[in-house]
């Protein structure tokens, strides 16, 4: 059991760490580290051959590396808005900005699942969706406990 809730809260982290602490080295490292393990769980869970954990690696890097610059973009387009919301027309722009950079980093949860299925078809696809709603889960619930045995002590 806590080896699910470490390894689940390893993987939320991914999603978690800040697009602009990336660049530093160590937050590289450690992205790298749970990238590694997010990896190592979808094999495991998908029991996928050697040959497709490489196509899967493949394709999780370029996902990923393409959501890093999308969520890297709306962060700066944050501060934008931030620096410039006392302007009505440059706050507006801002925005419209804003909201088609988010709606390509929602669709790129469609295109991940769309992309699993077409590389491994339904079933493997329906998989690993259910793995992430798991571990998305525990994670909620491991950090719940935590924070009512913070506030608690």
């Amino acid at each position: 059991m806590l080896f699910y809730k470490l390894t689940l809260s390893l993987l939320v982290l991914i999603f978690l760490i800040p697009a602009k602490g990336l660049s530093e080295p160590k937050s590289d490292k450690m992205k790298q580290r749970l990238d590694q393990l997010f990896l190592w769980r979808v094999s495991d869970r998908l029991q996928l051959s050697t040959q497709e954990e490489n196509i899967f690696h493949e394709e999780f890097k370029k996902l990923s590396e393409e959501k890093q610059a999308l969520m890297a973009k709306s962060e700066d387009l944050v501060d934008k808005i931030d620096k410039n919301k006392a302007d009505k027309k440059k706050a507006q722009q801002l925005m419209k900005e804003y909201l088609a950079a988010a709606e390509k980093l929602n669709a790129m949860s469609v295109k991940e699942v769309q992309k699993i299925e077409k590389l491994f078809g339904s079933q493997k696809a329906a998989e690993y969706v259910l793995l992430k709603r798991e571990m998305t889960q525990k994670f909620k619930d491991a950090l719940t406990q935590d924070r009512s045995q913070v506030s608690a002590n």
